[in-house]
């Protein structure tokens, strides 16, 4: 939190720096500390109902309604497997990013993931090398805003980073 503001502060000083930049550089800042917070309830691997809950209220009564024209809201997702009762064997990370744009009643959602399960992103060829180059971030246009405040939407998305799957069952 002390780092983003001396961030802020030191573009602010700069005269180099449009007004235009300062400001994506503010809601930028803005978007990270709103994350930051977010994460210190994130009850990870955790398979804690009441966690789980408070989350998704946060996010459904807090950074959801936030969400203006031009600002961004990123929220942490994943998931694990269990291959025994106790230990968790295998996890994945991922960002989901919502991008609030100039219609009032969509936005911009995208599905961030550079780790495991990568491999289930889409793919494209390149053209100049004929290289398989994956999409490592999904993005989904014009998305409903009245599904981004769903809390079901959100349950669906971060229920595997909450509940790790078991794999003995």
């Amino acid at each position: 939190h002390f780092y983003l503001e001396k961030t802020i502060q030191k573009f602010q000083k700069n005269e180099l720096v449009s007004e235009k930049i300062f400001s994506a550089i503010v809601k930028s800042c803005s978007s990270l500390q709103d994350t930051m917070q977010l994460s210190t309830i994130y009850p990870s691997m955790t398979g804690n109902d009441g966690s789980f809950y408070a989350l998704l209220q946060h996010i459904i009564n807090f950074s959801v309604p936030e969400l203006e024209r031009g600002k961004t809201i990123i929220v942490p997702g994943g998931w694990g497997i269990k291959e025994t009762d106790k230990s968790i064997t295998q996890r994945g990370s991922v960002l989901f990013l919502c991008h609030k744009i100039a219609n009032e009643n969509t936005c911009r959602f995208a599905i961030c993931n550079t780790g495991e399960g990568s491999q289930f992103h889409p793919k494209t060829i390149s053209d100049s090398t004929s290289n398989v180059l994956m999409k490592f971030t999904v993005i989904l246009e014009q998305v409903p805003l009245n599904r981004i405040k769903d809390s079901s939407f959100w349950f669906f998305l971060l229920r595997s980073a909450v509940y790790p799957r078991n794999t003995s069952t």
